[in-house]
């Protein structure tokens, strides 16, 4: 399901839940921030200008190179970094 809509993660390894530990509240010890950021090169910045609506406007970001809040979240998940029991709720709606 999850590979399906977003196909960046084709290939990659099914997550499974962290293990926890000893030491830490809910099985995490410190933090990892989870971002979106939107580089603003002369296209983004006409488009801006120009007062497009926002979905043309992160249609050219997201061309641009730019990941999702949720693309960035799951790389994370992906990676092993952030349980999926953790932010399954905020991915999946």
């Amino acid at each position: 399901f999850m590979k399906s809509l977003f196909p960046m993660f084709q290939g990659a390894k099914i997550f499974k839940p962290g293990p926890g530990c000893s030491e830490c509240l809910g099985g995490y010890l410190g933090r990892l921030p989870v971002y979106e950021l939107l580089s603003v090169s002369p296209k983004i910045s006409d488009l801006i200008n120009r007062k497009v609506s926002q979905k043309d406007l992160g249609d050219a970001a997201r061309e641009n190179g730019m990941l999702t809040l949720a693309q960035e979240t799951l790389i994370r998940v992906y990676s092993g970094h952030v349980d999926f029991n953790a932010v399954k709720g905020y991915i999946l709606g």
